[in-house]
């Protein structure tokens, strides 16, 4: 059974870990991540916990989020993170992204007249996208006055059935009469 002094003390952090981790010496680290040799050495031991400046400086140092340094998350660095929100398709996209983001560092696959080429064929496509957009809503427009014009051909229609034949069935008017309600 634990102590109940366990749940009263600090989450421990990885700080250590990262050091060792790195095989750099404190001073190295101090030095390059600006945070003070002595402050780095009592985290490294365990007796402190940075305040919030220096956990930034060192998480970033490491390459890796607050949380993981502080020993509060078990998740490395926040592209991890973000993924465990993703849907699958979402994730597959994402991590491609990534690849090729990183890959374009390390190569300069386009050149300023081909990323130029390409912004251009996006501003067609958008152009076009738009066109389209503007189509799809003359087409509605259209759709609805045609709807308009079936609902008032149907009421002439039986305005003229019902001016053409009496209770009877019988027809009251003459051709002519019928050609003149047709043509208004």
């Amino acid at each position: 059974m634990s102590n109940i002094d366990d749940i009263f003390e600090k989450p421990p952090t990885r700080i250590r870990e990262l050091i060792i981790k790195s095989g750099k010496k404190l001073k190295e680290i101090s030095k390059e991540a600006d945070i003070p040799y002595g402050a780095l050495s009592s985290y490294n031991q365990g007796i402190r916990t940075p305040k919030k400046e220096n956990a930034i400086k060192l998480a970033n140092y490491f390459g890796v989020s607050v949380p993981f340094l502080l020993g509060r998350d078990s998740i490395q660095d926040e592209k991890e993170n973000t993924l465990k929100n993703l849907t699958e398709d979402a994730k597959v996209a994402y991590l491609h992204l990534v690849y090729l983001a990183q890959s374009s560092k390390n190569l300069n696959i386009l050149n300023n007249e081909d990323i130029q080429k390409l912004q251009s064929i996006h501003e067609e496509k958008k152009k076009t996208l738009d066109k389209l957009k503007d189509l799809q809503n003359c087409l509605f427009k259209l759709e609805a006055e045609e709807e308009t014009l079936q609902d008032k051909f149907k009421v002439q229609t039986t305005e003229i059935f019902n001016k053409i034949s009496n209770e009877k069935g019988e027809i009251e008017l003459s051709l002519h009469d019928l050609k003149q309600l047709l043509n208004k």
